[in-house]
């Protein structure tokens, strides 16, 4: 589990270094979410996580403290990306 959380937008031009991964060779899901592994060894995971009792207000900066377990477990760190929906 991370306690740092790194926030990073992402663009479209980021597939094209996910099509240099070279061939899917395992992929599933499970309570924790989605995840896909490629022939170079990369994996990425995909989780939904709702925290709720937040106020967020246009431009604040919020913090928030959450374990994550990953849906597949990684050989060593890994980084943490998250993109915010608001309801």
């Amino acid at each position: 589990m991370r306690d740092v959380i790194k926030l990073q937008r992402r663009t479209a031009s980021g597939l094209e270094d996910v099509l240099s991964f070279g061939d899917i060779v395992a992929s599933g899901s499970n309570a924790n979410g989605d995840w896909v592994r490629w022939s170079d060894g990369t994996q990425i995971c995909r989780s939904t996580i709702i925290l709720t009792g937040l106020s967020i207000e246009d431009r604040a900066q919020v913090w928030a403290s959450y374990s994550y377990t990953p849906p597949a477990a990684f050989v060593g760190e890994y980084d943490i990306y998250i993109s915010k929906a608001l309801a």
